[in-house]
C-alpha cells in the first residue's frame, strides 16, 4: 500500500507499494535432464529467504528497500484475487504461483522538492503542482521502481539459473487496487541445459542469486536499466530475449545474442567470427565437439540479416522439418547458451571485462 506524509518542507514522502508478479511452475522433469521445476523453487526460496533486502535507486533520486514474499493461488488475500482470478488473460492450466515485492520507499524533503524536471532538464519548483499532482507523479515514480526492479531480478534470476524464472504478468498495485498490468519475462533459457549436455559444451552451471545479483548491481548502468561499457551492452542484448509471449523471441533472438557476445569477445571490426570463436574457447573451455558448427552459426547470421535465406511468413507456422526453422532454433540455442554461461563465469569470477592479448612467440632457436 502506498501512503504519503503530508507535503510541506518538513516531512519526508513515504511510498509503500507492490507489485505481484505471477509465474508458471514448469511442467514435470520427464521430458528434460534437468528438473526445471526444482530450480524454479530454489531459486524463489533464495531469494525469499534473504536475510538482508535488496537495494535499489531510481536515478540518483531515491533508494528503496525491497523485501520479496512467495505466494500460492489458494494464498492469495481476497483483494489480490479479485482482480487476479478474473484476468481473462491468466494461464489457468498452469501451476500458478506468485513473487510479491514490497518496497517502501522514502524521499528527502530535499529530493522530491528539486526532483521534478521540465523535457529540458531544468527543475521545476514544487508548488507549482498541487498536492494530488504531486501523489501522482511520485506515485508513478514507485511503480516504474517496482516494473523496471522485477525485470532485472528475472535478468539474474535466468543468468543463475536459466529458464527458472518465467513471468507470465506483473501486477502493479496502490492501496491494495490494481494501477496497471504489464507483461512478463518469457524465455527459452532452459535450453541451455540441453544444449551443455548435447555438446558437452558451453559449461551451464545452477548459480546462488545472490552472486549473481551483487556482480550485477555493479555493472555500470544495470540498476538504470542502459548499458555504458561492453558487459552492459551484453546484459542489454540478453535483456531482449526476456518477453511478453515466447513467439517475441523468435523474431531476432540469434541477431541479439551475437551482439551480446561480440561485446564481450570481439574488438574492431575486422574478422568478428574468428574472435568469437577462438576466444570464447579461450575463456570456456575447449569445445569437444561442434567446432566448425558453431562457426556455422555465424555464417548463418551473417545471410539471414542480408536477405540470403528464405524464410516462412510471420505468423505462420512451418511444417514439421522445415531446414529454415530448425537450423534457426538450432543457432539461437547456442548463441544464447554461449551468452549465458559466459556471464555466469564473469559473476563467478567477479569480472567486469574480458581482454584478450595476441602474443607472437619466436620459438625458433638462436644458431
Amino acid at each position: 500500500m502506498l501512503t504519503i506524509k503530508t507535503l510541506n518542507e518538513n516531512d519526508d514522502l513515504v511510498f509503500e507499494a507492490s507489485v505481484i508478479c505471477e509465474y508458471s511452475r514448469p511442467w514435470d522433469s520427464q521430458n528434460f535432464d534437468i528438473d526445471r521445476g526444482r530450480i524454479t523453487d530454489e531459486i524463489i526460496d533464495e531469494i525469499c529467504s534473504s536475510e538482508q533486502n535488496l537495494k535499489f535507486g531510481y536515478k540518483d533520486e531515491f533508494e528503496s528497500e525491497f523485501c520479496f514474499e512467495h505466494m500460492l493461488e489458494d494464498s492469495l488475500p481476497k483483494w489480490m484475487k479479485e482482480f487476479i482470478i478474473s484476468d481473462g488473460d491468466r494461464h489457468i492450466r498452469f501451476k500458478n504461483g506468485y513473487l510479491v515485492l514490497r518496497s517502501q520507499v522514502n524521499i528527502p524533503k530535499e529530493k522530491y522538492l528539486h526532483a521534478l524536471k521540465s523535457s529540458e532538464g531544468e527543475p521545476i519548483p514544487a508548488d507549482h503542482f498541487s498536492d494530488e499532482t504531486l501523489r501522482s507523479v511520485y506515485k508513478n515514480f514507485v511503480v516504474s521502481t517496482l516494473c523496471d526492479f522485477s525485470f532485472l531480478f528475472s535478468i539474474a534470476a535466468n543468468i543463475a539459473k536459466p529458464g527458472s524464472i518465467q513471468f507470465r504478468t506483473r501486477y502493479l498495485v496502490h492501496d491494495q487496487e490494481l494501477i496497471k498490468k504489464t507483461g512478463g519475462t518469457l524465455n527459452f533459457f532452459e535450453e541451455a541445459f540441453e544444449i551443455s549436455k548435447k555438446y558437452s559444451w558451453p559449461p551451464i552451471e545452477c548459480l546462488n542469486f545472490s552472486v549473481v545479483w551483487n556482480w550485477l548491481v555493479n555493472v555500470p548502468g544495470f540498476t538504470l536499466g542502459e548499458s555504458k561499457t561492453p558487459l552492459g551492452r551484453a546484459i542489454a542484448a540478453l535483456s531482449y530475449l526476456l518477453n511478453d509471449d515466447y513467439k517475441d523471441e523468435e523474431q531476432l533472438a540469434l541477431v541479439w545474442a551475437l551482439i551480446g557476445l561480440e561485446s564481450l569477445y570481439c574488438s574492431g571490426s575486422l574478422n568478428l567470427k574468428q574472435q568469437l570463436m577462438e576466444r570464447s574457447e579461450i575463456f570456456l573451455g575447449s569445445r569437444p565437439t561442434f567446432k566448425k558448427q558453431f562457426g556455422h552459426i555465424y555464417d548463418f547470421r551473417s545471410r539471414l540479416v542480408h536477405g540470403d535465406k528464405n524464410m516462412h511468413y510471420k505468423n505462420f507456422d512451418p511444417d514439421p522439418g522445415n531446414v529454415f526453422t530448425d537450423t534457426l532454433t538450432e543457432s539461437e540455442s547456442f548463441a544464447i547458451s554461449t551468452l549465458i554461461s559466459t556471464l555466469q563465469k564473469m559473476s563467478v569470477n567477479q569480472l567486469y571485462e574480458l581482454n584478450f592479448r595476441t602474443i607472437l612467440q619466436n620459438n625458433s632457436s638462436s644458431p
